[in-house]
């Protein structure tokens, strides 16, 4: 398990809420999620940053305890349509059930009314290890 401390605070600066995962990938597709982040001291955060490929379809992932369900093209949290539940099926339609969904559903001609079973299941096999020359090179 490899710990992350100097990417934490640049990504953390983003306004990312604690115990959620953080997204800051505009090449689409990729989601970045940091695992078990804990308070080291005052000033450290420590957590293992992972890497998740996520598909060009509706997905569902968990997160801090929770189910997320995220449409096609998910890039960012603050910006796409979420939905987070306690169970798979709760995710899914919390995501189907906001505003922000419907109209992005309607201009994007996503099935605005997508069942369980149109959603790619995401584990813990799909994430990959942070690996920041990676990153940079992406860039």
């Amino acid at each position: 398990m490899r710990h992350y401390r100097s990417a934490l605070p640049e990504l953390l600066d983003t306004g990312a809420t604690w115990g959620r995962a953080l997204s800051q990938s505009r090449q689409g597709g990729k989601l970045y999620l940091v695992r078990d982040l804990r308070k080291e001291d005052e000033n450290t955060l420590i957590g293992e940053l992972v890497e998740l490929q996520l598909p060009e379809n509706f997905c569902l992932f968990q997160d801090a305890g929770l189910w997320c369900a995220v449409p096609p093209g998910f890039q960012d949290f603050e910006e796409d349509p979420i939905g987070w539940g306690k169970t798979q099926r709760e995710a899914v339609r919390n995501l189907v059930a906001s505003a922000e969904f419907r109209i992005r559903a309607a201009r994007e001609g996503w099935n605005k009314n997508p069942a369980q079973e149109d959603f790619t299941v995401l584990d813990k096999s799909a994430e990959r290890p942070y690996q920041p020359d990676t990153a940079k090179s992406e860039q």
